[in-house]
């Protein structure tokens, strides 16, 4: 029997083997920056540990003879552990950004209340989190209106238009200042009255 690449048994417990790569490939709130590949990681990682090791056994010689230059082997020891740490570092931090964008994408709606953002992405300090990816230029098609507590998600849009312009409008009905949107319904938080 001949199998595809979705018909492993490795594609079944992972999603459908490169599904998920071709979504985050086109996802329009994962930034260009979070998509770029490193195919220069391994070998520098490769690299860098070689040389560590290298380095630790000639630490380890001039710690058995007492040589005056053991602080001095042993900072350059580290020093080739930094590349290492930086590269996980920001695997991690795309991989994050990416299921990040993942989660707006698959949300469909216009606007989110920030104080919700983090039962939906699942992650405490979400909001926080998502500014971050944002100003760090992972994330992008996001904007935040602090003022009336919410992400909106332009492109969650029926017509892909940038978002309405936040306002400040007195409600009709009990006369309480609001923040809304121009153009979006709003419910009054004092009376409910939707206008």
């Amino acid at each position: 029997m001949n199998r595809t690449q979705n018909d492993s048994p490795r594609a079944d417990r992972f999603g459908g083997g490169t599904r998920r790569k071709k979504n985050r490939a086109s996802n329009p709130y994962l930034a260009p920056k979070a998509k770029r590949r490193m195919p220069w990681a391994i070998p520098v990682i490769l690299v860098c540990a070689l040389f560590f090791c290298a380095g630790l056994s000639v630490t380890r010689d001039y710690i058995d003879s007492q040589h005056p230059d053991i602080p001095i082997a042993i900072v350059i020891d580290a020093l080739f552990l930094v590349p290492i740490a930086l590269i996980i570092w920001k695997q991690i931090r795309n991989s994050a950004a990416a299921r990040f964008a993942d989660k707006l994408e698959s949300l469909g709606e216009y606007s989110v209340e920030l104080l919700n953002l983090d039962g939906i992405m699942q992650v405490t300090n979400a909001a926080s989190r998502l500014k971050e990816f944002v100003r760090r230029g992972l994330i992008e098609n996001v904007v935040f209106d602090y003022e009336a507590g919410l992400l909106i998600l332009p492109l969650n849009s029926s017509d892909n238009t940038l978002p309405p312009e936040p306002i400040t409008i007195e409600c009709p009905g009990c006369g309480a200042t609001l923040h809304a949107l121009r153009g979006v319904k709003t419910k009054c938080e004092y009376c409910g009255r939707v206008f």
